[in-house]
């Protein structure tokens, strides 16, 4: 199989998933982004970004297999606050996962939940709150 055909089948089981609670308003004649219910205590939480690259031995078949599971416990995880957007490029396999945590282990915990974390290489980034930029 070649690099062309895992891309193609990866799209297929991946699709393009935007997850969170997340509205769209015009502001400026711009289009803002919000998300909502994120923090579940504010001041003492923080947003990190985690961008996650599908490894190159990901035995497909047993990833799309668990692909309903990934689903239900990113539900689970957004009702609870830990997780916000959710976004994926098939094409690069990569996924980009907000979260919001006390600190990076925190976030470790949170993506251990998740059935797909062990399919992804993970590189985390904090991101500084909207009032710091």
């Amino acid at each position: 199989m070649s690099r062309r055909d895992i891309g193609r089948e990866f799209d297929v089981t991946m699709g393009h998933q935007c997850y969170g609670d997340v509205t769209s308003r015009q502001h400026d004649g711009r289009s803002v982004i919000e998300r909502k219910n994120m923090a579940p205590h504010p001041g003492t939480t923080q947003t990190f970004m985690v961008v996650g690259t599908l490894r190159d031995d990901t035995d497909l078949a047993e990833f799309a297999a668990l692909r309903e599971d990934e689903h239900k416990q990113l539900e689970v995880l957004r009702s609870q606050g830990k997780i916000g957007a959710h976004y994926v490029s098939p094409a690069r396999r990569t996924t980009f996962v907000e979260i919001v945590a006390t600190d990076q282990e925190q976030v470790a915990e949170t993506l251990a939940t998740l059935p797909f974390a062990r399919f992804f290489d993970a590189d985390l980034y904090p991101l500084a709150p909207p009032d710091a930029r």
